[in-house]
């Protein structure tokens, strides 16, 4: 490679997407992001990945080794950091994987509007979809309805208990007052 741009990029590539023993999967989950960041910046060389089929982790060079002559060793060593390179699949796998959790908890997430304790309005709650067993779900029930309980009856009536605050407040001001 005579460009030195691409030369440092594919190094770059090598170091944060190279395949270590110590690691089944290819590298330490923990260099995913540093593998995906050195692979994009692959991109626009004259060594841009390319997707391979329908498969977002099937990733190998837009080129081939065919017509390498004698340097096709090193084509196809080069050719096989993309192709071959558990480290930048899972990297990519795990980013997939990383959306659709995330997509899948958005969708269990929903604001609902209810009325509130007091009837005089309309509040947003934040809830969840609850898709338990039955055993836990249960469980979950009965600990929402206890909090209810314990809610229901320090805010029964609150009306009550802002105004007790205003009476004791003006006693204490009147006894508390000038002579």
């Amino acid at each position: 490679l005579k460009d030195y741009v691409c030369r440092s990029r594919l190094a770059g590539f090598q170091e944060k997407c190279k395949s270590l023993q110590a690691f089944t999967d290819g590298c330490s989950p923990l260099n995913y992001a540093a593998c995906l960041q050195a692979y994009m910046k692959m991109i626009g060389t004259s060594l841009t990945p390319n997707y391979v089929s329908n498969s977002s982790t099937e990733v190998t060079l837009w080129c081939s080794c065919t017509n390498s002559g004698n340097h096709k060793e090193d084509c196809d060593q080069i050719f096989n950091l993309f192709s071959r390179n558990k480290c930048l699949n899972n990297a990519i796998q795990d980013q997939m994987n990383l959306g659709q959790k995330n997509k899948e908890v958005q969708d269990q997430l929903q604001f609902t509007p209810s009325s509130d304790i007091q009837g005089d309005g309309t509040s947003t709650m934040f809830t969840e979809k609850l898709y338990q067993e039955p055993e836990e779900k249960e469980k979950k029930d009965s600990e929402i309805l206890t909090l209810n309980q314990k809610s229901t009856k320090n805010s029964e009536y609150p009306r009550a208990q802002f105004s007790s605050l205003i009476l004791i407040l003006t006693l204490v001001f009147l006894f508390l007052g000038p002579p």
